[in-house]
């Protein structure tokens, strides 16, 4: 079984083009990282006005600045990750011309106590898993970042909002080949 590393940070506020989770593999990195899934979390409690957000899952080339985050190990007997491994968010992120696998729809408001609007079944993970595309089937690749090449991966938020902030989760896992 391969190391299986949790990259999760919260409360993350939206902006116009913001990279709000991303997880990127240098050049330099002899190890192959694979993105398992990602889980987006309307976690916002305050009253807020919001508006329907689009947010695209796409592929980098580099990755640098914003604030770091430190990938959480699921089993404490695990090595390091490669120190050419990196994660963050609101980071400057350079996309792969082309390479957009996904877009989707999201609500910044926050949950009614009464009801179920959007916003609410955004509080629940199985709602909130924006990848995989087909959860199970096991002959899907996951999203790969070899060894020795510059690639990564990102979460953006391509509306215009500065309402609200977003709970994020990205699942990898760290392996020789």
């Amino acid at each position: 079984m391969a190391n299986t590393w949790t990259i999760a940070t919260q409360g993350v506020a939206y902006a116009l083009n913001k990279y709000m989770v991303d997880v990127f593999n240098g050049a330099s990195s002899a190890r192959y990282v694979r993105l398992r899934e990602i889980v987006c979390l309307n976690n916002g409690i305050a009253a807020v006005t919001g508006v329907i957000l689009q947010m695209e899952i796409r592929k980098s080339n580099a990755a640098s600045a914003g604030t770091s985050i430190t990938p959480i190990t699921r089993d404490s007997a695990n090595g390091a990750l490669d120190a050419n491994t990196s994660a963050g968010t609101g980071r400057t992120v350079t996309d792969v011309a082309g390479a957009l696998f996904r877009r989707f729809v999201f609500a910044n408001e926050e949950p009614v106590v009464a009801g179920a609007a959007f916003a609410n079944w955004l509080t629940l993970v199985p709602f909130g898993l924006v990848w995989p595309p087909s959860v199970g089937d096991a002959a899907l690749q996951p999203l790969t970042m070899r060894a020795s090449v510059a690639e990564g991966y990102a979460v953006k938020n391509i509306t215009s909002s500065a309402v609200g902030a977003l709970d994020a989760e990205m699942t990898i896992t760290d392996e020789a080949s």
